[in-house]
Parts: structure tokens; sequence; C-alpha cells
């Protein structure tokens, strides 16, 4: 049988997150005494599947949720595409695209962290943005510009991402972080 590193990575990378949900919902919160009696009251049936079936747009969110990974995933697919059969800069473009990507990831938790309410109507406006955008891309015929629009675009997709997050858990119980965490990050 032949050992695949790119197939052992993602195995590792899901563990990580699964034992980073699994660290983060054993960790005690700050919360008063009567919050925490009252996590104990709730019968377990009321875990994050009864919440989003009770609640249309605790549903669409996590729908949301789920979905946007594919998204991210097309477009990871394109940054090596664009680099190798449109614009022919082989592995140099791929770098080049990939470090673009990492600078608006980085950036993104800057500018998420200006953005104090209205969560979801930011949220969509970056969905909007990252699709114009990303549609954009296809119609320039400009390495260096198509360097710029996905760095545009990873900042859309950042904050947009961050945002929608920041939504769902403030609509769920503050006891089901952990676990929702761990969930989005399936």
């Amino acid at each position: 049988m032949h050992f695949c590193w790119p197939s052992a990575a993602f195995v590792i990378n899901i563990l990580s997150f699964v034992s980073a949900g699994w660290i983060i919902s054993s960790i005690p919160t700050l919360e008063s005494k009567e919050v925490q009696t009252t996590r104990h009251e709730v019968p377990k049936k009321n875990g994050i599947l009864s919440l989003a079936l009770a609640s249309s747009f605790v549903l669409m969110l996590l729908t949301f949720d789920l979905l946007n990974p594919l998204i991210n995933g097309i477009e990871n697919v394109l940054l090596s595409v664009y680099a190798v059969k449109v614009f022919h800069m082989g592995g140099l473009g791929v770098g080049i695209l990939y470090s673009v990507l990492g600078t608006g990831l980085i950036l993104s938790p800057i500018l998420s962290s200006k953005i104090r309410n209205y969560y979801l109507p930011f949220a969509f406006l970056c969905l909007l943005m990252e699709g114009v955008v990303l549609s954009s891309i296809s119609q320039v015929h400009s390495f260096a510009l198509v360097v710029i629009m996905f760095g545009i675009l990873t900042v859309f997709s950042g904050v947009g991402n961050t945002l929608m997050d920041t939504a769902v858990m403030e609509t769920m119980p503050s006891w089901l972080h952990g676990p929702i965490l761990l969930f989005l990050q399936l």
C-alpha cells in the first residue's frame, strides 16, 4: 500500500482541530454560578442539532458555515490554475498567490475587530464582494493585478467568515460554544 503524505497531513489537521475543540470546550468559563447551574439543568437532548432544527436562523447560519469551506476550496484550486495554466508562472506563481492568501488572512482579523455590530449584514456584504472580485479575476490579463485581487478577495473572505462565526456564537448559548467550534472546524 502506498503512503500518501498529503492525505496524512489532512488527517493530522482534522485531528488537531478536533483536539483543539475538545480542549476549548473543557475550559471553565468566567460566567456566574447561576448561569453554570442553568447549564447543567438543560437536558442533553438540547444540543447543536436540536437548536439548529428549532431555529431556521441558526440552521441557515450553520449551513452557511458548512458550505463555506467548499467555496474556499474552489478558490484554492483556482490559485494553482491561474498561476500555472493561465499565467505560466509555475511554482513561483503558486507561492506568490499563496503568500498573498496568507497575508489577507492575517489582515482580516484586524479588520474584523473594528466591526462592533451588524455582523450579518457585513458578513453578507463581504460574501457579495468576494463573489464580485472572484468573478472579476477571470477577466484579468495581468498576473500582478490577479495577485492584488486575490489579496482583496481573501480579506473579504476572512472578514466574512469571522463575522458569520461571531453571529453563530452570539445566537447559541455559551455552553455550546466549544462543541460548535469543533463542529464548524470539521
